[in-house]
């Protein structure tokens, strides 16, 4: 059992703090371009990073990191950090491998950066801890599986987007064609869409979506103390809501068909899409058109 504080020999304790505090700093850059097929899909694995991708009119992948590390005190078992990226079948797999620990008594500060530029027909995979994300004008498929980590996608035109999120937040300007959204502790907000398939599911947040409806397109929404707030820019359909102890109101086109304490029926006229809500534990479905 490690010593106290309380049972820690005085003797000992003298010859701890009889180091000094040092001032310790590692740094580890890359700047590099990869090969990528026209379709192809870049993986990126990594935390604690801001990542930035962003689509251009190229035919490569420019990679940059850089990461440093400050630490003041006194430190042991120094930590070996590097990115690794495989070209493969004309896609990009990119993974940050840190080997050992580092303990400081003290503090330390990361400065930690990931930027791509990737051609804009390239699709995403990313896992990620504690990240933050801006993904601007990717026009493939968009999968994201964050914890701790907020996103945000601007101008993305792709028509498959699947993300599990984890305590934080994620934002589109635009989206069109299948959604598909697990979050738990974090809002949805979505505006100018036009999805075809949506299955979303939110526990603890809120899902804000501005779309147009399409025939027979399919529509499903649960939420957990979680409010469903949908703003139908175009399009019409059927809309089942089951409310227990939750509420639902609407503005708007809306005809009523049926409801009682704990399940409402609605109709939109200019359509024939299915539109399925679940909320529970005083949650809200929130309609407008």
């Amino acid at each position: 059992m490690p010593l106290s504080h309380e049972t820690m020999p005085d003797a000992t304790l003298s010859t701890l703090f009889r180091f000094p505090l040092v001032a310790q700093e590692s740094e580890y850059q890359l700047d590099k371009e990869y090969n990528l097929a026209p379709d192809g899909t870049i993986e990126l694995h990594s935390s604690d990073a801001n990542v930035r991708i962003v689509g251009s009119n190229r035919n490569t992948v420019h990679l940059k990191v850089y990461r440093k590390v400050e630490a003041k005190g006194i430190s042991w078992n120094q930590q070996k950090f590097e990115v690794e990226v495989e070209e493969y079948n004309g896609n990009l797999k990119i993974r940050e491998k840190q080997a050992g620990s580092v303990n400081v008594v003290g503090y330390i500060r990361e400065d930690y950066q990931i930027k791509i530029e990737a051609p804009k027909g390239a699709g995403l995979r990313i896992t990620g801890d504690d990240n933050d994300y801006i993904i601007q004008d990717i026009n493939g498929a968009i999968e994201m599986n964050v914890d701790d980590g907020d996103a945000e996608l601007l101008g993305c035109k792709g028509d498959y987007f699947k993300f599990n999120f984890d305590d934080r937040d994620l934002r589109m300007d635009e989206g069109k064609g299948t959604l598909m959204v697990n979050s738990d502790d974090g809002d949805v907000k979505i505006k100018n869409a036009s999805f075809q398939a949506v299955n979303a599911k939110v526990d603890d947040g809120d899902i804000v979506l501005e779309t147009a409806l399409t025939d027979n397109g399919a529509y499903s929404f649960k939420g957990n103390d979680s409010n469903i707030v949908l703003n139908i820019t175009q399009g019409g359909g059927d809309f089942e809501i089951k409310h227990e102890d939750s509420r639902v109101s609407s503005s708007g086109d809306f005809g009523l068909i049926e409801k009682d304490e704990s399940y409402t029926r609605l109709s939109l006229a200019s359509g024939d899409a299915v539109v399925k809500i679940v909320v529970a534990e005083q949650g809200a479905a929130i309609l407008h058109k």
